[in-house]
């Protein structure tokens, strides 16, 4: 449940809108983290992420404009 650290804060709704670009009011399922924010705004903004940075951040802009899965996390790590 919400209340337990166990939970890691998963299943919280991540709005988005970017008017022309991502289909709006469609829903995805996929779990992405906050620290996949960083990847997906250097991914949408064609910023290229230096080599050692950011390694745990994986981009879900495809994700957004096609929903494809592919490459997204199955898990999200929890400590």
């Amino acid at each position: 449940y919400k209340g337990s650290v166990f939970e890691g804060g998963h299943r919280v709704p991540f709005i988005m809108r970017h008017d022309g670009v991502y289909p709006a009011g469609e829903e995805r399922s996929h779990l992405v983290g906050l620290n996949d924010v960083f990847a997906t705004l250097c991914d949408i903004a064609g910023v290229d992420i230096p080599s050692g940075s950011a390694v745990d951040s994986v981009s879900f802009a495809d994700y957004i404009e096609s929903n494809d899965s592919m490459g997204l996390r199955e898990y999200l790590p929890v400590w």
